[in-house]
Order: C-alpha cells, then sequence, then structure tokens
C-alpha cells in the first residue's frame, strides 16, 4: 500500500472515531443543557437574561400520510417480535457480507501507476514484466574507503551469505573472483 494512502486512512478513521466519541459525550451534554436553558426561560443567545413571560411554542406533528406510513411502519411492523427478528437478521447478514468481502480484499503495489504511459521506463517494465516475470530488479552492493586486503575475507563471506539467500537468482561477486586469480596466480 502507498504510505500516503495509508496515512490518509488512519487520519479518516481517526476523524470518525473522534466523532462518534464528541456525538455520544458533547453532543448529548449540550443537548441536555440547552433544554435546561429552555426550561429555565433563558435567552438562546445570551443565557444570562431571563425571560419571565415566556411561553415554549409546540408544534403539534400535522396527520399528513408521511406520518401515518411512519407509524404503522413502526407500530405494526418493527417494533414487533418478527420485525425485530428481521432487522436483526438483516444487519448480520450485511455485517457478513462485509466481513467476507474485507477478508478477500488484495495489497500490492506496482511502480508503474505513477509513470506516465508510453515513456521508456513504463515500457521497460511491461516488456521486462511479460519476458521476465520469474525475476527481480538487478542490485549491487558498492563498498566505500575500506583496507580491502584486511576486508577481503569479510567481502568475501558477504557475498556468501547473500548468495545462499533463496530471494536472491544470481551474485556475481568480483572479491571471490579475485581471491582465486590470487591463488592461481600468486602460487607460480
Amino acid at each position: 500500500i502507498l504510505p500516503s494512502l495509508e496515512s490518509f486512512c488512519i487520519y479518516a478513521a481517526v476523524g470518525v472515531l473522534v466523532t462518534f466519541l464528541l456525538q455520544i459525550t458533547f453532543f448529548v451534554a449540550f443537548f441536555t443543557l440547552d433544554i435546561k436553558r429552555m426550561e429555565n426561560k433563558r435567552n438562546g443567545i445570551i443565557p444570562c437574561i431571563i425571560h419571565p413571560s415566556y411561553t415554549p411554542t409546540y408544534v403539534k406533528p400535522g396527520e399528513s400520510s408521511l406520518s401515518r406510513i411512519i407509524d404503522y411502519l413502526y407500530s405494526k411492523i418493527i417494533l414487533t417480535i418478527p420485525g425485530r427478528l428481521f432487522v436483526i437478521g438483516i444487519t448480520l447478514a450485511l455485517t457478513t457480507v462485509a466481513v467476507l468481502g474485507t477478508l478477500q480484499l488484495k495489497q500490492w503495489f506496482d511502480m508503474n501507476w505513477f509513470l506516465p504511459e508510453g515513456s521508456y521506463l513504463h515500457d521497460f517494465i511491461n516488456v521486462r514484466n511479460e519476458q521476465f516475470p520469474n525475476k527481480g530488479y538487478p542490485a549491487m552492493v558498492v563498498f566505500g574507503d575500506l583496507d580491502y586486503s584486511a576486508e577481503l575475507p569479510k567481502m568475501i563471506e558477504f557475498a556468501d551469505a547473500l548468495g545462499n539467500l533463496s530471494i536472491i537468482d544470481q551474485v556475481e561477486s568480483w572479491p571471490r573472483a579475485f581471491l582465486d586469480f590470487v591463488n592461481i596466480y600468486h602460487e607460480k
């Protein structure tokens, strides 16, 4: 996965979690304080001001067809035992489908996603993947300022250790070839 995408997903998940926590804590607390403010006949903008003659206006819900449908839907269908079992069953089914879908997600990264179509490198990587699908990318290990005569055994040991790794196809070690050359021609 791309590091930036991973960071975005973590950031989004934390944002959703914080929003949920704020909804179940601060929203309920502030809503309760607002109800108490209205019961004490205090002003909505400046709570220090009390309105002694304030009478709240309640709007009676009209007998519209939508309110009758919702009332019937809740009281006669959803709030019954079969309705509750149906809602729980649908919830469990959707949760199961979501979990199964999540388990089948695959993660992969392709360097070609970031290369322009038709560029030399893009075409090279496509041809390389088609012609040599089981080969990795070539790499080199370069040594800096060393005392090569003293460190030669360690360099050979390092090259041999790299050659013994199962993920490396081939190692071309100049220290090993150099040692073989010295052993052949130095003895003469």
